[in-house]
């Protein structure tokens, strides 16, 4: 590990009171970088034990050490033959088609509801409210592998892209966030930092309030703003996450089926036979990097909104979820105008420029966002389906155990265990007095697309 990748921790714990006055300023330096005070002036005890230098000649020392600033990157220049070929891509009216082919030549095997579902929510960084992700998936799925690849078709200077993040870490961030894509992987990471990132996705920025040292040494309260808003993705092993994320977030669930598997260990197969192929793939990402380079944030009108909510204002059982679902559905069809925003009507509404969502924008959405939305509203996961169903074999009069559902299912037993527990929370299986042995309560009710046909709402609209 290099000396960049060690946590500055990491540094104090090297330094001794031999240690030379240059390996000194180096770390000090790094702790003067620091912008929260108080974690600033835990780093500066921890250096003064392990230095036995007085904690106020190392106060004086920070002040005076250089700030390690973040360099800004230099903006992508693209040549006319460039820009040419991506307004052809933008204006083309199988774009998003154009995006499924590409990402699946870029290494993506199927998955192609969940690839369209990220484009769009990507894409839906320039909105003011973007689309929220959780990828759900057991270990190895290709959760990460399916966000990295989708977020490489965006310029990389508008991706964050996090592996571990404190409970303060995003607070104190010296740069804007706005419109942005916020990429965790694997949820537990970021646990300390869930309330910054629930925050962020509600309030569109965080704001703190610092108490520093001024030019006089007296203790002032400053506040720090990071702006945003973000289009958050994050993936997890968990079959739920925190209950107020997941009323924020779409729930992507990788494919795990055995068919899924075959096609990938093909795919594998195929490339290490042609290893060629590979380099068509940094074309395909500049391309598209440079296409959502040009497209720029603009509100959107959504003129056939009211007709959406007219159709589901009608079914009564749904209106708490559509409460709080339809604003998602909505920030999704904006994505999808902003994706299509060459191809898409401009108007002026006092003096401010539109983009207007058309029919076109609806289906997609219906498309792709749909079965999402009737995933969420069933309140189970794929493979909880799967085991109440398996379970439902042995009627609501036998119990069975999980060894028993291993031989049925061909899970391994701590798969079982847990989707089994979601089963019990849903009401599902019901657990007896002997631990990971239960019996069949209820089958989980099947939702179909809760997104009206698009003739219905245009025929209203």
């Amino acid at each position: 590990m290099s000396e960049q990748e060690q946590t500055i921790e990491r540094q104090i714990a090297k330094l001794t009171p031999e240690s030379t006055k240059n390996d000194r300023n180096r770390v000090l330096t790094l702790i003067a970088g620091e912008s929260d005070p108080a974690e600033r002036e835990k780093l500066l005890k921890e250096a003064s034990f392990q230095t036995r230098i007085r904690l106020a000649d190392l106060r004086k020392a920070v002040k005076l050490a250089p700030r390690v600033e973040r360099t800004k990157p230099k903006p992508v220049e693209m040549s006319d033959a460039e820009r040419e070929e991506c307004l052809a891509l933008l204006k083309d009216p199988e774009l998003l088609r154009r995006v499924l082919d590409d990402s699946a030549a870029m290494g993506i095997v199927g998955e192609e509801d969940n690839r369209a579902l990220l484009e769009l929510a990507y894409c839906s960084r320039l909105d003011a409210d973007p689309v929220n992700i959780n990828v759900k998936g057991e270990s190895s799925a290709g959760k990460n592998h399916l966000i990295g690849t989708m977020a490489r078709m965006h310029p990389p200077e508008e991706v964050m892209q996090i592996t571990y993040a404190s409970a303060k870490s995003l607070l104190y961030l010296n740069e804007p966030l706005a419109h942005k894509i916020l990429m965790v992987t694997e949820a537990p990471g970021a646990e300390e930092a869930q309330y910054s990132i629930r925050t962020l996705e509600s309030e569109k920025k965080l704001k703190v309030l610092v108490a520093e040292r001024g030019p006089d040494n007296r203790i002032q309260t400053r506040e720090h703003t990071v702006e945003g808003p973000v289009a958050f993705v994050q993936t997890t092993t968990k079959p739920h996450v925190h209950a107020e994320n997941e009323t924020r977030t779409f729930d992507v669930f990788i494919d795990e089926s055995d068919d899924q598997t075959r096609a990938i260990l093909r795919e594998q197969a195929r490339r290490a036979e042609r290893p060629e192929e590979s380099a068509g793939r940094d074309k395909i990402e500049r391309r598209w990097q440079n296409a959502h380079r040009l497209l720029k944030s603009y509100p959107i009108v959504v003129p056939f909104a009211d007709a959406v909510v007219e159709v589901l204002a009608k079914r009564r059982s749904l209106l708490l979820r559509v409460r709080r679902d339809f604003p998602r559905v909505l920030a999704l069809i904006r994505a999808s105008a902003l994706l299509h925003q060459y191809q898409r009507e401009h108007a002026k509404r006092n003096d401010i420029e539109y983009i207007v969502a058309n029919e076109d924008d609806y289906t997609i959405v219906r498309e792709v966002a749909g079965p999402a939305l009737a995933q969420v509203w069933m309140e189970a996961t794929p493979r909880c389906r799967e085991l109440v169903e398996a379970a439902s074999c042995f009627g609501d009069s036998n119990p069975f155990c999980t060894h028993d559902l291993v031989k049925v299912l061909h899970w391994s037993a701590p798969t079982v265990r847990k989707y089994a527990e979601e089963a019990v929370h849903l009401g599902c299986l019901a657990p007896t007095v002997t631990p990971c042995r239960w019996r069949y309560a209820a089958s989980i009710a099947e939702v179909q697309n809760p997104l009206p046909v698009p003739e219905v709402i245009f025929a209203i609209a």
